[in-house]
């Protein structure tokens, strides 16, 4: 049986809590208006990979955007990004950064030509260090005033990624940062919409009782991504209940039989 809780990420899975859509509202607005770069902060689990996943598939359904994903910031040296992410958009290989550049801009301003532009969508920015974040504010010097940025960028990244930022030397790419989306952990009300909307895009039925809803928000202290493995506990072990509704009690022994719920096999970014 499909389960709602065990699964891979997909954006129609998303669940939209007020603050995930006033991000998407922010990064979308400079997306469309080619302003540069937005940022996606917040802790292990907040859903940050989700949410840039979830833009990354609206954009690569646009006729205006290129739209690149790019799912991980561990790259050694500048270069490595920077041929990532001509690698990605399909431009011949290169000896030099310098070289890559001049490509890169070329492919650009074709672009622009044609009326559309380049979305790099960056997972877990938090591992660029200040030599790779100032070739991202290098890239952004691409640009046509009549149509703003030819390349733009969205980072997703944990608070290191916020700290990095905020140091002198990366300044001048910080004030091109026009909002900073900060993800906060799920209220009691959003924890509860997440589960019977995961359940109601499976057509599968809520299996919690009011009180196990609430159990699982307290044991996961609202964070998406453990939300979904001590449901996913509590789901697995369902045949063992009592009732066909997984109350608070259920879900307590499901947590315990399952001591460390984080490492369940869940992907929610």
């Amino acid at each position: 049986m499909k389960t709602p809780f065990v699964i891979s990420p997909s954006p129609t899975l998303l669940y939209l809590t007020p603050s995930f859509k006033k991000a998407l509202h922010m990064i979308t607005n400079t997306l469309d208006n080619r302003q540069g770069v937005s940022c996606i902060i917040g802790d292990i689990g907040m859903g940050k990979s989700s949410l840039l996943r979830f833009l990354h598939a609206e954009y690569l359904s646009r006729e205006e955007s290129v739209a690149v994903l790019i799912p991980t910031g561990g790259f050694r040296r500048p270069f490595g990004l920077l041929k990532r992410i001509c690698d990605e958009l399909g431009i011949p290989p290169c000896r030099s950064t310098l070289e890559y550049q001049t490509a890169l801009e070329h492919y650009l301003l074709d672009l622009n030509g044609r009326g559309q532009y380049v979305a790099v969508f960056l997972d877990e920015a938090e591992g660029l260090d200040t030599y790779m974040l100032d070739m991202v504010r290098t890239l952004l010097n691409y640009e046509k005033s009549d149509t703003g940025k030819l390349i733009q960028f969205v980072m997703a990244g944990a608070i290191e990624l916020h700290d990095r930022l905020a140091r002198k030397r990366n300044r001048a790419l910080r004030s091109r940062v026009l909002y900073m989306n900060f993800l906060e952990p799920f209220s009691l009300d959003e924890t509860i919409g997440m589960i019977e909307f995961r359940c109601e895009r499976l057509d599968i039925p809520n299996p919690f009782t009011r009180s196990g809803m609430e159990r699982i928000h307290e044991l996961s202290k609202g964070v998406p991504r453990r939300i979904l493995a001590v449901a996913s506990a509590a789901y697995d072990l369902r045949g063992l209940a009592k009732s066909d509704r997984l109350d608070g009690d259920f879900v307590d022994a499901a947590y315990a039989t399952n001591e460390k719920p984080e490492n369940a096999v869940v992907a929610y970014g």
